[in-house]
């Protein structure tokens, strides 16, 4: 199964906070791609995305977890506030084959369970991400349908891969792979070990402010002000 998503979202810094970044490019690339991608995976929940993967039907070189960004940031200034404006397009994709699995291992100091913002270590079973930034989508059996039914519940940031090979209990015959730490970005269940990983394909182009968009998008507008420390936001329901 292939599973596709879309979003537009409309970033708007403070001036406040462009001036604490060195690379102010990289930084609004970073935070556009965090928003869409989060936008993205509200509506994978909103239509309550639920699949069956397939074992090994993966093309020959097919890899997942690939990261693109296109287009010029035009870097528009409003006039009465001073805020910078850009839009952003995000496309995500992600094929649920166990060839491009993982599966959480162990929560960050010895949790049980594990919400937003929280670091999980994962093993990736055969692909690897080719490049960094990387990202995932977690699921989770839905045990009222069949133990092969899986639901979409999470998603996270690939921050690093290492390359010691872990063991794991044995799924679909894959018992071991490359160690690899995530960062829960969103979730709306509670995330546990033995949940499973899929690496996912994400591509940002940047657009023009002026220009029309489609009648069905609706650009969600982030606003990004100076940075404070967030209360962290727990998990809306239990397994």
């Amino acid at each position: 199964m292939i599973a596709e998503e879309k979003a537009v979202v409309e970033l708007q810094l403070s001036p406040e906070e462009l001036e604490q970044y060195t690379d102010r490019d990289a930084e609004i690339w970073k935070k556009a791609c965090s928003a869409g991608l989060v936008s993205a995976f509200n509506k994978m929940i909103n239509r309550d995305l639920v699949m069956i993967p397939s074992d090994g039907l993966v093309p020959l070189g097919a890899s997942g977890g690939k990261y693109a960004q296109h287009g010029m940031l035009t870097r528009v200034v409003d006039e009465e506030t001073g805020d910078t404006i850009q839009k952003f397009s995000v496309a995500t994709r992600f094929m649920a084959d166990m060839d491009l699995s993982g599966r959480i291992v162990v929560l960050e100091e010895g949790r049980y369970i594990a919400g937003m913002h929280d670091v999980v270590y994962a093993i990736l079973h055969l692909a690897l991400p080719p490049q960094m930034p990387a990202y995932a989508v977690i699921a989770e059996p839905v045990s009222e349908l069949s133990p092969h039914v899986l639901r979409v519940i999470g998603l996270a940031e690939v921050k690093h891969v290492t390359q010691h090979i872990a063991m794991a209990s044995k799924v679909r015959g894959k018992t071991s792979g490359m160690i690899c730490t995530l960062d829960i970005m969103a979730s709306n269940r509670e995330i546990e070990p033995n949940d499973l990983v899929f690496l996912m394909d994400v591509d940002v182009m940047a657009l023009d402010v002026a220009s029309p968009l489609p009648a069905e998008a609706d650009p969600e507008t982030v606003m990004v002000r100076p940075r404070h420390v967030d209360k962290v936001q727990e998990p809306k329901e239990h397994k």
